[in-house]
């Protein structure tokens, strides 16, 4: 849930939607990304993984560059779970993501 999303739906702004054709959907469309001002608002509070691994998998974010091991979806004890486990240098790093 990405709350309430009044400041950006403002009347001219730009948006990217998705389309799915998956029959159980109850949309066929998904709203992606707003464009308010000058910055791009991603709502689409799925794509938040993804856009990370890619982000971490290309070092393009600088604390978190040159990494040994990217690993998805990692237990940390039982009933916790983080969204990456990361190595570098011999040291683990739990990730969560947030948007």
């Amino acid at each position: 849930n990405t709350g309430s999303m009044k400041g950006l739906l403002d009347k001219g702004n730009v948006a990217w939607i998705s389309k799915n054709n998956n029959p159980k959907r109850k949309l066929k469309y998904t709203l992606e990304i707003i464009k308010v001002k000058k910055s791009l608002v991603g709502v689409n509070t799925h794509r938040a993984n993804k856009i990370a691994y890619d982000a971490l998998q290309n070092n393009l974010i600088k604390e978190l560059s040159q990494l040994d091991k990217i690993k998805p979806e990692a237990v940390f004890d039982k009933g916790t779970r983080f969204d990456f486990l990361l190595n570098k240098n011999n040291k683990k790093i739990f990730l969560e993501i947030k948007m």
